[in-house]
């Protein structure tokens, strides 16, 4: 049992510093001792933990089949609301990533349900906020919006690490359907956010967005550069695919089809490196 604990910790850290390929080692070596633990909660615990892992690597099918031995566990104990809740928004996450846009949506709303009943509008505040993330990727943008707006109305979320990741959501949405009067005003806001905590992925994140609205497309261009070679450096894979998608539309909208290649490139070569790990 000591030894499980062992590769777990040594898991989750390495996982938590994105060395992916070691985590996933790690994890299985775990999983194999893990039949030495008797209490399905615990296993419930490492199933959802493989599986979020997975999910931020974009391998759905993986991540779905762990979640679900979870959520198997979690529906069959009393008193396990909010890790039932959690483990959805898991499942909402992955069928989004698949395109399965009505099935993501459906565990979402499980999700709020269940934090309703918890009475924790903190909790009810982040799924509303992942929710968005799904309305976005269906092209559901007043949905959306309207999400978020949901997630930062709740002062313990307005004051939390998560608030610039809402932040960041509105800016990539109204850019999205080109309402770019309102991005200055969340931008100020991010400004503000980034006095008081600092988070450079996110700093970089939002510094992309916010070049592609510059006049000067060149400056435009290496602001992208440098925001996507600083999300590689610290293998957030995830949003250097999506970014990628992003700066490569803009540059083919406004004739640049060698940067639009160039980025284009950039995401097929984080989607190749998420789905090597699915190999290991």
């Amino acid at each position: 049992m000591i030894e499980y604990y062992f590769f777990l910790f040594e898991a989750l850290y390495e996982s938590h510093k994105r060395n992916f390929e070691k985590a996933i080692t790690l994890f299985k070596i775990a999983e194999k001792k893990l039949k030495d633990i008797p209490d399905c909660i615990e296993r419930a615990e490492f199933y959802s933990k493989v599986a979020s892992m997975y999910m931020m690597l974009r391998q759905s099918l993986i991540s779905l089949n762990y979640i679900n031995d979870a959520l198997q566990i979690y529906r069959e104990n009393e008193g396990y609301k909010r890790k039932l809740a959690t483990s959805l928004m898991i499942v909402g996450q992955n069928y989004t990533d698949l395109g399965l846009y009505e099935k993501a949506e459906e565990s979402y709303l499980e999700a709020i349900r269940i934090s309703r009943v918890l009475h924790d509008s903190l909790f009810t505040a982040l799924i509303h906020h992942n929710l968005s993330i799904t309305y976005s990727a269906a092209n559901r943008s007043e949905d959306c919006i309207n999400a978020l707006k949901k997630a930062i109305r709740n002062k313990e979320w307005r004051d939390s690490v998560y608030y610039i990741n809402s932040l960041y959501m509105f800016l990539k949405e109204l850019y999205k359907i080109g309402d770019v009067n309102k991005i200055p005003y969340y931008y100020k806001k991010t400004k503000e956010y980034f006095k008081r905590k600092e988070n450079k992925v996110y700093e970089a994140k939002i510094n992309i967005i916010y070049g592609l609205l510059q006049q000067d497309q060149r400056k435009s261009i290496e602001t992208c550069r440098g925001g996507i070679s600083y999300l590689y450096e610290v293998n957030d894979l995830d949003s250097v695919f999506d970014l990628s998608l992003v700066i490569s539309e803009h540059c083919e909208k406004h004739g640049l089809y060698k940067e639009a290649l160039e980025f284009s490139k950039h995401a097929i070569l984080a989607e190749k490196k998420m789905r090597h790990l699915e190999g290991l």
